[in-house]
């Protein structure tokens, strides 16, 4: 592995930890991080002539919703570090990488879902939602390349 690719693998490799940290301090720190916006007044002025129960409701739903993406999320970018390591290692091309790969893009697909289903609370989840299949394809895609060059491979390997 030429110096560059190692600096740029080890780079990859701590931002993705970074991430890990970040996600697993987002979930633990997340009602502390809602108070201090004042996000639920915004809700609350968005139910502005609902009763309190569409209020209340409007939480539950943002809390359940804002939990599981953040789960998802860390497990991708668990995933994630895990593609980094094989990569370091140079074990690219395999089966293992690319069902790891899936395992992200089924993720992403997962979260443009969640965020599908909440848009009538909250609007901008149709931007997150887009966002996240574009990502989920994008993965896919990369997940079928990187089959197909381990088919390739395996197929040279036998050709002596």
């Amino acid at each position: 592995m030429k110096v560059a690719n190692r600096r740029s693998a080890n780079l990859t490799l701590v931002v993705a930890v970074t991430l890990v940290v970040a996600m697993a301090t987002m979930l633990i720190g997340m009602p502390f991080m809602v108070d201090k916006v004042g996000f639920f007044s915004q809700i609350k002025e968005s139910f502005i002539n609902s009763d309190a129960s569409d209020i209340i409701s409007g939480e539950i739903v943002f809390w359940i919703w804002g939990y599981a993406i953040l789960l998802i999320a860390l497990a991708c970018c668990i995933a994630a570090v895990f593609i980094v390591v094989r990569v370091k290692r140079r074990l690219i091309f395999s089966k293992i990488t690319v069902s790891i790969i899936f395992f992200i893009s089924r993720g992403c697909l997962l979260i443009a879902l969640l965020s599908l289903a909440v848009v009538f609370y909250f609007g901008i989840c149709f931007l997150i939602a887009v966002a996240s299949c574009f990502l989920g394809l994008c993965m896919r895609v990369i997940a079928n390349v990187i089959a197909e060059a381990n088919d390739i491979k395996n197929e040279n390997d036998l050709t002596v």
